[in-house]
C-alpha cells in the first residue's frame, strides 16, 4: 500500500499514496467504483483559424506543399469523434472546436470543465497536436500528461466551504487520482499507437508537462502529438487519408481500453 502512517513530533503523517490507497480499498468507495463511468469524452483541435500552429512545405507527389498543424489536427479531431461516437452512441462526444476558427486556450480549457456530470461520472480530455523541430530529421508521435509537481485546484471553491483544510486535502487527493488516470491514458494510447503504426513512425514515449489546456482542465487530460510536420515522411503520412487514419484508429482504441479498464 505504499509507505504506511507514521508519527513525528506527535503527529500521524500519512503518505498521500497511502491515503489514496486505502480511500480505494474502504467499502463505500468499492460499492460506488463499480457505477463509475466516461460520461463525456471532449477532444481538442489544437490552433485554427488565424493561428496555423506549425507550417512547414514539403515536394509531395511531385509539388511543393504548405503544410498547416491547423488543419491536420481539425481533420484528426473529426476523425476521432465521428469513431468514437459509433462506439458510445449514449455519451457525450463533443469538440472545443468543428471548424477552423481561432479557439483561445481559456476557452478550450473552460469548454471541458463546463461539462456537467454526475456524481459516478468522468470526463477526460485529449487535444491533438503536430509537433515541429529546426532539425528536420527528427520524427516520431508521443503523448504528453500534466507534470505531477504542477499544483491547481481542481474542486470548486464552494465545496468543503466550512473546512478549507478538509477542502485542501480533497484537492490534492483529486489532482492525484487525475495525475494517475492522466497517465493511464497517455501510456493507453501510446501503446495502441505503437502496436498500429509498427516501423511506419517512431514512438517518443510519454512525458509530463505543462500545457496550458493540460493543466487548466479538470479532469484526466492528455496531449498527443501526431508527428513532427516539419519531417517529410512524418508529413506525408499526417496529409494522407489513409495514414491519418490508421493514426487515429490507432487513438480511438488507446481511448477504448482506457474507459473499459477505467469503468471495470
Amino acid at each position: 500500500m505504499g509507505q504506511r502512517p507514521y508519527t513525528r513530533r506527535g503527529k500521524l503523517v500519512t503518505a498521500m499514496i497511502f491515503f489514496l490507497t486505502a480511500l480505494l480499498h474502504t467499502p463505500l468507495y468499492a460499492q460506488g467504483a463499480s457505477n463509475f463511468r466516461i460520461a463525456a469524452i471532449i477532444i481538442d483541435p489544437g490552433h485554427g483559424g488565424r493561428d496555423p500552429g506549425a507550417v512547414s512545405e514539403h515536394v509531395i507527389n511531385g509539388r511543393r506543399q504548405r503544410i498547416q498543424e491547423k488543419d491536420i489536427t481539425l481533420n484528426a479531431s473529426i476523425m476521432l469523434r465521428d469513431m468514437l461516437a459509433r462506439t458510445y452512441p449514449g455519451r457525450r462526444i463533443l469538440m472545443t472546436r468543428e471548424h477552423d476558427v481561432m479557439t483561445s486556450l481559456e476557452e478550450r480549457s473552460g469548454i471541458a470543465n463546463a461539462i456537467p456530470s454526475g456524481r459516478n461520472e468522468a470526463v477526460i480530455f485529449i487535444s491533438i497536436h503536430t509537433n515541429f523541430a529546426s532539425n528536420q530529421n527528427i520524427r516520431g508521435f508521443e503523448v504528453w500528461y500534466l507534470n505531477p509537481e504542477y499544483r491547481r485546484t481542481v474542486l470548486d471553491e464552494s465545496e468543503f466551504s466550512d473546512s478549507p483544510e478538509l477542502r485542501s486535502i480533497m484537492n490534492l487527493l483529486a489532482e492525484e487520482v487525475f495525475t494517475v488516470e492522466s497517465i493511464r491514458l497517455a501510456q493507453s494510447m501510446l501503446d495502441s499507437l505503437s502496436a498500429a503504426m509498427g516501423n511506419s513512425i517512431p514512438s517518443r514515449g510519454i512525458k509530463a508537462e505543462e500545457f496550458f489546456v493540460v493543466r487548466h482542465s479538470h479532469m484526466p487530460a492528455v496531449l498527443v502529438e501526431l508527428g513532427f510536420i516539419s519531417n517529410r515522411d512524418d508529413a506525408i503520412l499526417m496529409t494522407s487519408d489513409a495514414g491519418l487514419r490508421r493514426m487515429v484508429d490507432a487513438i480511438h482504441k488507446g481511448i477504448v481500453d482506457f474507459v473499459t479498464a477505467f469503468e471495470r
